[in-house]
């Protein structure tokens, strides 16, 4: 069977890509029967796509030396081939080649000579595909495979078909299939394929779905001014098939093609806005999140229009974010088409937690701070009544229920988490996971993190697309926590590499937050002060960029740089995005040393919602908040309180099997104790901390643990 694609036209019609290149013989040079097959290594390469213009033409003529020849004078005398400063270049698609009379003559005597019978024969053949099956072909000319066979084997001997394995053949060149397929009649080609759609359901009629593509290419052509509800319906599971198979572009070209289909066609208007939003989830699923955010704000007017109100919230909470932090650009449009949505009347709770959910995530965006907590309030409202399969949902959305967590409602979320992953569908169990992973890890319950850590592994282990880096990031952050800082570089390391070659938005910010995580334990920071000098006039003086470039400088030795940026830091303006725990986190660690009593004051206020919980952002942990809380406090005189925070703190590293944090809370609570005097206490913590430490390779914990026993 062909593996081809529709052939439909319209605004979405597939097309194989610009092809573009420059050749080193020009046209007019070329002469009949004189020219060799193209050699793809005789091309100047000095645009992208030379291969595969190269690629194409040699594909339509098999490399043919009389094809190839015409198929260049062709481009030439019709201008798809024109000289620019010296160099011959063409800019064209596939079906924009056409076919040169020179061709059109050849196969026609060839033709002519074979007889009616073979012709006929040869003109289903072309509609079936390059390669056909002599069985389905006798179906289709209604012959036995016998009286087809003999047809071939003349269509053979003139050099027009190639045998290439038992009952299978395909066409000698392309363009001799192309010819004859060019010359039926629009009616004579509609009916042809539909008389090959309807003998491959006959014939696979227990087995479909190994001949979907097929399907739909033949029935798209077959229903031209007709019902194209079977085209409809074969090329959307097509497009399923090739998604579940993570073949993309496959799956988008299908979609589009059953769009096109639907297009102008008022009975399929439901079916059209249904087809936009599954359009959406793939093109973000392959990485185009551009494309896929144009297409579901489409959908979502549509809907709107019509007040379909659940492919409209369908269409609002299509994943185009892979970033949550108030530096990605502010998306308005969608911001008012949710707001459109939630007034509409008799909204379900299900799909207002849905728009709730997409609105609290765009409102970070905008900066509108208040908005977004007043979204997730009123998500948290409703959240706990709804059905398990509703909460899978929605908590596919990692950004959607805030980013900063009491323990009561990181408890909360994390049971429904576990239960989501139960009930939840296929492809909602990735972002799930990771979702796990990263609520788990802020609560300190190792076993479900390594459990969401090898969910997402065996997840993302057939899979391609935009994610493929995400079980390599969160192997860096459990690697850290592990104190295995070898396996955590080699997992930034492939990490990295990932999210530079699909392109993510967020690559940057992961290339920051992922080394300046392991540079800490391996007192390495200096070599990111690069970093620091990018990012210090990044954002507000208060966001992460500037949290980050202040840290590395003080862990750097420069104390002075980060003082004064400090100065310039205001509690009020930490928002609720992804960098929050980096600002709360880095601030208060530099306050504790760099300070006044009145920052300090601010930072513990600002960490007193988070007691008892971890704090992370992407690409980075950042320990146990109550041991930010100990040192400030601690600093601020009230000691009492601060000893009790580092023990809950040692208790919650502990607990997450964390030596590298173990460690360190131990030293901290060590200094503060040499601070005051309370040297018995202070070696019981300093022989602690070497006890969790053991031969682990950690230079920050091992060189402060000398340091400290020094003293």
């Amino acid at each position: 069977m062909s593996s081809s694609m529709p052939g439909t036209s319209g605004k979405r019609a597939l097309r194989s890509s610009m092809m573009a290149a420059t050749l080193r013989v020009p046209p007019s040079d070329v002469e009949r029967g004189a020219l060799t097959a193209l050699d793809l290594s005789d091309a100047k390469i000095d645009v992208l796509d030379v291969r595969a213009f190269a690629a194409l033409v040699h594909r339509e003529t098999s490399g043919n030396p009389f094809f190839v020849g015409e198929v260049l004078r062709h481009l030439a005398e019709t201008g798809a081939l024109v000289e620019q400063a010296g160099r011959w270049t063409s800019s064209l698609r596939q079906e924009e080649v056409g076919i040169p009379e020179g061709i059109r003559e050849v196969v026609g005597r060839r033709l002519s000579r074979l007889g009616d019978d073979v012709e006929q024969v040869l003109r289903a053949a072309a509609v079936i595909g390059y390669e056909f099956d002599i069985d389905l072909l006798a179906d289709v000319v209604g012959r036995e495979s016998d009286d087809v066979l003999d047809a071939l084997d003349s269509a053979r001997a003139a050099s027009l078909v190639i045998e290439v394995g038992v009952d299978r053949h395909r066409f000698a060149h392309a363009l001799v299939r192309e010819t004859l397929h060019g010359e039926l009649s629009a009616s004579r080609r509609a009916r042809q394929h539909r008389r090959v759609a309807e003998a491959l359901e006959a014939r696979y009629a227990g087995d479909l779905d190994t001949v979907l593509a097929d399907l739909a290419t033949h029935w798209a052509e077959a229903c031209a001014g007709g019902d194209p509800g079977r085209a409809i319906d074969f090329a959307r599971r097509a497009g399923t098939q090739a998604n579940d198979r993570c073949a993309w572009e496959n799956a988008i070209r299908w979609f589009e093609s059953a769009l096109d289909l639907m297009e102008g066609q008022r009975a399929y208007d439901v079916e059209l806005r249904q087809m936009l939003v599954t359009l959406a989830v793939t093109q973000a699923d392959s990485g185009a999140v551009a494309d896929a955010r144009r297409t579901a704000i489409q959908a979502a007017r549509l809907a709107l229009n019509t007040n379909d109100v659940d492919t409209a919230c369908a269409a609002l909470n299509v994943p185009t974010r892979s970033s949550f932090g108030a530096f990605d650009p502010p998306d308005p449009e969608k911001v008012a088409l949710l707001r459109e949505a939630l007034q509409t009347t008799e909204v379900p709770d299900a799909r207002r937690a849905d728009l709730l959910s997409a609105l609290a995530t765009e409102l970070i965006f905008e900066n509108d701070v208040s908005g977004r907590k007043r979204a997730v309030d009123a998500l948290w409202e409703i959240f706990p009544s709804l059905p398990p399969e509703d909460c899978a949902r929605l908590l596919q959305n990692v950004a959607a229920f805030g980013m900063v967590f009491s323990r009561d409602r990181l408890d909360l979320i994390c049971l429904h988490l576990d239960r989501a992953v139960q009930v939840a569908r296929a492809d909602q169990l990735r972002m799930l996971q990771m979702n796990r992973f990263m609520r788990h890890l802020q609560r300190g319950n190792r076993d479900q993190v390594d459990e969401a850590f090898h969910a997402t592994e065996q997840l993302m282990a057939k899979r391609t697309g935009r994610w493929q880096w995400l079980p390599h990031m969160l192997a860096t952050i459990r690697c850290v926590v592990d104190g295995d800082l070898a396996a955590a570089a080699g997992a930034r390391k492939v990490a990295s590499g990932l999210l530079r070659t699909l392109d993510v938005p967020e690559a940057e910010n992961y290339s920051v937050t992922m080394p300046i995580m392991i540079g800490r334990e391996q007192r390495s920071l200096g070599t990111l002060l690069r970093h620091a000098e990018a990012m210090e006039t990044l954002g507000s003086a208060s966001g992460p960029p500037r949290a980050l470039a202040a840290f590395i400088r003080f862990a750097s030795g420069d104390l002075e740089s980060p003082r004064r940026a400090l100065d310039l830091v205001r509690v009020e303006e930490f928002a609720d995005d992804a960098g929050h725990a980096v600002v709360v986190a880095l601030w208060s660690e530099m306050a504790t040393t760099l300070g006044s009593d009145a920052q300090r004051r601010a930072f513990v206020e600002a960490l007193d919602m988070e007691a008892g919980v971890h704090l992370l952002a992407g690409g980075i942990y950042l320990g146990a908040a109550d041991r930010l809380r100990a040192l400030l406090l601690d600093r601020l005189g009230e000691h009492e309180q601060a000893d009790t925070l580092f023990g809950n703190a040692v208790r919650q590293h502990e607990d997450l099997r964390s030596p590298t944090w173990v460690a360190r809370t131990q030293l901290d609570w060590a200094e503060a104790l040499l601070i005051r005097g309370s040297m018995a206490e202070a070696r019981a913590h300093l022989e602690a901390a070497a006890g969790a430490l053991g031969d682990l390779d950690l230079p920050d914990n091992q060189l402060r643990l000398a340091e400290l026993r020094s003293r």
